[in-house]
């Protein structure tokens, strides 16, 4: 999400009262209040992975924040969006659904006029980065211009003309101002740099310059020298439609405004919630973002999509506020977290049905696939000794320390219609499931069970590697016939991903 050109959303209530809009950038969330700009950045920590093999497992980040003020700056006239984008986003943030917020309009640009006398301050991304400019009208006096940083170390002014902020734990780089005048619709640039007064406060110094012209003021932040990077953000799964627009799923980092009591600690714990995000491929513009979460750590990994463009989502939910809808087949989670899953409408507007999955352990949906009645199968992995396998299971009892699972729900979501446990005595996890003609399911994972329930005639009936080692499965589930075998060799073998011509 954050590698997608910056916008602007407006609030219509899923943030703080103070926010008027807000925007992500990679590794940091903006918040604009009528009073300046919040830069909520997460800290630059080192991942760290589960034992689970491909579970994205993390420390939860930590954040600081920096606010950005106009000193002895008047209150603007008026703050607005401009260029105005078609993209909507919307929020199924939590399980009331009186809080969920959709069809939350986006800008390229905001205005603040008059910060000044004479002069306007315009924030815009550039290529994903953050840019904000100042418009000095004709007449209007530069030197009214301060920049006050606060949640800041140190502020100075580098050799090559850089503003350094130094924070807890690294640096952000403001690169020199680009200043210049139009004249007949060409940049005459002007020289002019960063000057630094007492109180962390910047100032700007101008050469000579036409002051019957605007001159338009333009520094950018630079984050990459101080955050991770989008290393905890990830995209994790990918569908097309009939019309070729791209789907995406993944999690990406659930951003509060930081209130007045947390705005200056040193840094605090934050979390994930699941996006789902649809491409127009024809125009190449963002045609919606979709936020789905609670108060916990949350994250979407597969994605699917029917023939009338409805995304179908699953992956894992710790938060038991977790949005679910009327009528859901599960409400209530484990405290491990509960694999999830979610059918949104066209425009990603609403959930038509979002529901947990799981017992008395964890579950994780890895992957989904949709049938031509519109029913969701999906696979992942279980530790629950009671999973609720429906009576026509390929396998009813648990086989110990975490077997796959293949499920699937009726068209409306409110019924199990299939589920069945896929394991031995090691650990399974299914990464990927596929559905043919037929609407049979075949799915990949990996298991280092010594007696993974193979089929009678299998392509490897018994386990081809060693003790220790993991080795690839490959599964054609239905009610009527089954096919279950090893895939594997003498080394680790693990399945990723599986496709039906």
């Amino acid at each position: 999400m954050n590698r997608m050109p910056l916008y602007f959303e407006a609030n219509r209530g899923q943030a703080d009262a103070a926010v008027l809009f807000m925007a992500r950038g990679e590794g940091y969330t903006l918040f604009l209040t009528r009073e300046d700009a919040v830069l909520l950045m997460r800290t630059n920590e080192q991942a760290t992975t589960k034992t689970k093999i491909k579970t994205a497992g993390f420390r939860l980040p930590k954040a600081t924040t920096v606010r950005i003020r106009l000193a002895n700056a008047k209150a603007p006239s008026a703050v607005r969006g401009l260029d105005p984008l078609p993209t909507r986003v919307n929020y199924f943030i939590g399980n009331d659904p009186a809080r969920w917020r959709s069809g939350v309009p986006t800008y390229s640009r905001v205005a603040y006029r008059e910060v000044y006398p004479g002069i306007d301050l315009v924030y815009y991304g550039n290529r994903g980065k953050l840019e904000f400019d100042f418009i000095v009208s004709p007449g209007a006096d530069l030197q009214q211009i301060g920049l006050e940083y606060t949640g800041v170390d140190e502020v100075k002014i580098a050799d090559n003309g850089q503003l350094i902020l130094k924070i807890d734990g690294g640096e952000l780089h403001q690169s020199p101002p680009k200043i210049y005048q139009k004249f007949n619709d060409e940049r005459q640039p002007i020289e002019g740099n960063y000057v630094l007064t007492d109180n962390n406060r910047i100032g700007f110094e101008v050469a000579e310059y036409a002051a019957n012209h605007p001159l338009i003021i333009d520094p950018m932040l630079e984050f990459s020298s101080y955050l991770g990077g989008s290393a905890n953000d990830r995209a994790t799964d990918i569908a097309v439609d009939n019309s070729g627009n791209i789907y995406v799923c993944g999690y990406t980092l659930s951003a509060d405004f930081p209130t007045t009591a947390t705005a200056f600690d040193t840094s605090y714990n934050l979390g994930f919630d699941g996006f789902v995000a649809k491409i127009d491929t024809a125009s190449g513009m963002l045609s919606y973002a979709t936020y789905l979460g609670g108060s916990g750590d949350d994250r979407a990994l597969g994605i699917d999509v029917d023939e009338f463009g409805s995304a179908f989502v699953t992956g894992r939910a710790w938060s038991t506020d977790f949005p679910y809808t009327s009528g859901a087949y599960q409400t209530t989670p484990s405290p491990a977290g509960d694999a999830f899953v979610s059918k949104l409408n066209i425009n990603g507007s609403s959930l038509i049905y979002s529901t947990y999955l799981g017992a008395n352990g964890a579950e994780e949906g890895r992957d989904i696939s949709v049938d031509d009645q519109g029913r969701a199968h999906f696979a992942g992995w279980t530790g629950s000794t009671n999973f609720p396998v429906t009576a026509n299971a390929y396998q009813l009892m648990y086989g110990g320390l975490g077997d796959a699972f293949l499920a699937r729900f009726s068209s409306s979501g409110n019924q199990l219609s299939y589920a069945t446990y896929l394991g031995g005595n090691g650990i399974e996890e299914a990464n990927s499931v596929a559905l043919d003609d037929a609407n049979r399911s075949y799915l990949t994972g990996v298991t280092y069970a010594t007696d993974f329930p193979t089929t009678g005639g299998a392509f490897q009936e018994t386990k081809p590697g060693g003790q220790f080692d993991s080795e690839a499965f490959a599964a054609s589930i239905s009610s009527s016939a089954n096919y279950v075998s090893y895939l594997g060799g003498n080394g680790d073998d693990v399945g990723y991903g599986i496709s039906v011509n």
